[in-house]
């Protein structure tokens, strides 16, 4: 852990085993056209250059350093204020050129966030003097990372654009929980987080953005104490699929798969909105996991039921989907899956289900879009699988050849999608998938051909 010297800004690394005082920093980054001020240039340009006492810049003057330096220089005034004699900054101490280090870096940040002395905020767009305006309308309780930056730490300190202290989380618990839907217990460190059911925190994630795609998935491994490789470029759907499933290893909380689907049109139309998701939207096939955070935003009351004679086998991710033994019940052309976990007034939550047609035991989530409510009583669980990639792989046509007792021979391009034992030509189907078959169709006495017919 590279920590930096507040009294003159060089660095020194520490084992992560050792025991170290530290204060750390928690902010929002500038947006264009200021920039900060990364490891490189804090290494070349200001350490053992600069001298911070207990008021700000000693050498130079504050006047005379870059605008974006100083709430740099304040988060080191502060520490020697409050005797630390180290500090860590995600800006500063980062090699951000070293993707290593900064995998490493992700993994660890929530135990760096809760092992610190003292954590301050700086929220660059709150003034005290509008404090109870401009508070819970910062962008700082927007920002994915921030949430960790909040309740991993024991002591947190609020700062305004000047650095004048608003207040501490202590002090400000009231209006922190009504602002984030945090309860007090959990920003207080009183109630682990494990005690909060997985709903419950991907609730508390679902109206934060992060400017990368992916990291609305990073953000969030300390706050489910797991750990997983980064891979920037993968997408933010596919990076918060890798975070569920590498949840699912560490629990069996069913609220993970209460979620409801958000309409893709929310924020360009003004008649979409949280509580007026499009009905289409949420008619599209989807697998057993959520792609963001945000469509936990209305689970946060779900809690699971952790009783051993009702939970089944354990529940694992395979290549034919999510293997899972549910109660199902049918409803028309469907199923209602129970799930393991319950709703404020009692009742049992459960998912639509839909079978694959032509793969009996295989199904996919339909009317993801709203949840139901189930009385909860005994009921004996089917093994099944959901599928998460291309849930609708249910697609087919039937060849009527008209053909005489003598039969037909074709030939199949690409090959592999003719099921002989259903006598069934199956094609995949969405927007990753430009398929085009050909059949060459001829009768068994002429052997010309009859016909060729793309699709």
């Amino acid at each position: 852990m590279r920590l930096l010297n507040p009294r003159d800004l060089t660095f020194e690394e520490f084992p992560l085993s050792e025991k170290v005082d530290y204060a750390i920093f928690s902010h929002t980054w500038y947006s264009k056209p200021r920039k900060e001020v990364l490891y490189r240039e804090i290494k070349n340009k200001f350490s053992g250059r600069v001298v911070v006492g207990r008021d700000g810049l000693v050498k130079p003057g504050m006047s005379d350093i870059p605008f974006e330096l100083k709430k740099v220089v304040y988060c080191c005034m502060q520490a020697i204020r409050d005797k630390v004699q180290w500090v860590w900054i995600d800006t500063c101490c980062l090699n951000k050129d070293s993707t290593a280090e900064v995998s490493e870096a992700i993994n660890a940040m929530f135990s760096w966030y809760r092992n610190a002395k003292h954590c301050y905020v700086y929220l660059s767009d709150v003034c005290l003097s509008t404090f109870r305006q401009s508070f819970r309308k910062s962008k700082w309780f927007k920002r994915g990372w921030t949430l960790q930056e909040l309740v991993a730490p024991h002591n947190v300190y609020f700062y305004d654009h000047d650095w004048y202290e608003l207040g501490s989380k202590m002090t400000l618990n009231r209006l922190i929980s009504a602002t984030t839907r945090i309860d007090a217990e959990t920003l207080m460190c009183q109630r682990s987080l494990a005690e909060s059911s997985i709903a419950r925190r991907m609730s508390w994630a679902s109206d934060r953005k992060t400017t990368k795609p992916e990291d609305i998935a990073y953000c969030l491994l300390g706050v489910f104490g797991v750990n997983m490789p980064l891979l920037y470029g993968e997408g933010g759907e596919k990076a918060f699929i890798r975070l569920q499933e590498e949840i699912m290893r560490r629990s069996e909380d069913h609220t993970i798969f209460a979620w409801t689907s958000q309409c893709e049109h929310r924020g360009n139309n003004q008649n979409c909105n949280r509580n007026q998701i499009c009905e289409e939207q949420g008619q599209k096939p989807r697998g057993p996991l959520a792609r963001s955070p945000s469509e936990f935003a209305d689970s946060a009351d779900f809690e699971p039921i952790l009783v051993s004679n009702d939970m089944g086998p354990p529940y694992i991710m395979t290549n034919r989907g999510l293997r899972i033994c549910l109660p199902l019940v049918p409803d028309e052309n469907t199923f209602i899956a129970r799930l393991n976990c319950r709703e404020k007034e009692g009742l049992h939550v459960a998912i639509r289900l839909r079978e694959l047609t032509f793969e009996p035991g295989k199904y996919y989530r339909i009317d993801s879009n709203g949840l139901l409510g189930v009385d909860g009583g005994p009921a004996e669980g089917q093994e099944i699988y959901l599928t998460q990639d291309h849930a609708t792989n249910n697609n087919h046509f039937c060849l009527n050849t008209n053909l005489t007792d003598e039969g037909f021979h074709f030939a199949l391009k690409p090959e592999g999608r003719w099921k002989e034992e259903l006598n069934l030509l199956k094609l995949p189907v969405g927007t990753e998938h430009q398929t085009r078959v050909s059949l060459l169709i001829a009768s068994e006495q002429s052997k010309s051909r009859d016909g060729l017919h793309s699709v």
